[in-house]
């Protein structure tokens, strides 16, 4: 950990020096499709655990809007909004989507001929949408992801982002004619590749 500390601290301390009036700010808008994604399920029927279980997800797409401001022009700290439209899951009836809200790191090289690249790590809340008629309710969760990215243009950027959602799934059913308390606790893994459009303010 402080090894962790101590290079983000030299890392600030060299963009201040290398780039002492490179302050701004900038606002991206992004388009995201998502080809892997998988469901890591644990379900509880009143309160005991009778299976854990992963089941890939289908494709989906996702909007999203950071704003990042950057010190020394080549460390940014940021907020961003990421909606994830709902998709379904293999062998489940279940539809989900999650909207989260998070901070950003972003450490940024630029290179000699004006193309730049990113590392990006995010954390925050998200809130789940699903669509399955047994579900009564939908607990918001963890929001996080780790990524990689470059700016092949002066607006446009591409990155590669592995995200995770987790959200508690509350509904009903019955067994035998008996009424029970259905529990999902959800983990979805997504890989997103994202192509954005950037405008410095």
């Amino acid at each position: 950990m402080k090894r962790i500390v101590t290079a983000v601290f030299a890392l600030c301390m060299f963009a201040h020096a290398a780039y002492p009036n490179e302050t701004f700010s900038e606002l991206i808008f992004k388009f995201g499709v998502s080809p892997y994604s998988t469901a890591s399920y644990h379900t509880s029927i009143n309160a005991v655990n009778v299976e854990s279980a992963s089941k890939d997800g289908n494709a989906g797409i996702s909007l999203a809007a950071e704003l990042y401001s950057y010190y020394g022009g080549i460390l940014g700290f940021g907020l961003g909004l990421n909606h994830a439209f709902q998709r379904s899951i293999k062998n489940s009836d279940v539809e989900l989507g999650f909207t989260s809200f998070y901070v950003g790191l972003k450490p940024r090289v630029v290179y000699n001929d004006g193309f730049a690249s990113y590392m990006v790590a995010q954390i925050g809340i998200s809130f789940p949408h699903y669509n399955h008629s047994d579900v009564l309710s939908a607990g918001n969760g963890l929001y996080c992801g780790i990524g990689a990215g470059a700016e092949i243009s002066k607006n446009f950027v591409v990155e590669v982002l592995y995200s995770i959602n987790r959200t508690n799934l509350k509904g009903s059913g019955y067994i035998y004619g008996a009424p029970v308390r259905l529990d999902e606790n959800i983990t979805y893994h997504a890989i997103n590749i994202n192509i954005g459009y950037r405008f410095n303010i």
